[in-house]
């Protein structure tokens, strides 16, 4: 967890039980984001949405990689956006390597974007103090 950020991926929500889920939900008093990582590979299931005070959806590089190739995954794409702004939640596509992907998903409304288009990592970050101290020197939002 890294700014109030809480990554989950699908694996781990399906795991959840409802101990862990009440917690899961006191996450929103506290101001803590949950993000949906790796959404729609592994365990997916939309049923997870309504069931999580969800705040992000991270679309996972997989469908990423193909974009604007393949009009199945082009229209996958297209639609989690929707989806996300239907629910009003903010969409990451992870994995841009090219303009025509960072263009297409700039057209479709997604929130936010990364990967190597955007440039490399930076630095090996080993602690949370030297995270928070290295500014990033380009935006990651499209």
């Amino acid at each position: 967890m890294r700014n109030g950020n809480f990554a989950v991926d699908q694996k781990a929500a399906a795991s959840l039980t409802n101990m862990a889920l009440a917690v899961v939900t006191l996450t929103t008093v506290l101001l803590i984001v949950i993000a949906m990582d790796d959404f729609g590979t592994g365990y997916s299931s939309l049923s997870y949405l309504p069931r999580f005070p969800v705040k992000k959806i991270k679309i996972d590089r997989s469908f990423i990689d193909t974009l604007g190739t393949s009009e199945q995954t082009s229209a996958i794409v297209s639609s989690i956006v929707g989806l996300g702004q239907s629910l009003h939640v903010t969409i990451t596509a992870e994995g841009v390597e090219t303009a025509g992907q960072a263009a297409m998903l700039k057209e479709w409304g997604c929130d936010q974007v990364q990967g190597y288009y955007y440039g490399k990592p930076e630095m090996d970050v080993t602690d949370e103090t030297d995270a928070a101290t290295q500014p990033l020197n380009r935006p990651l939002v499209a």
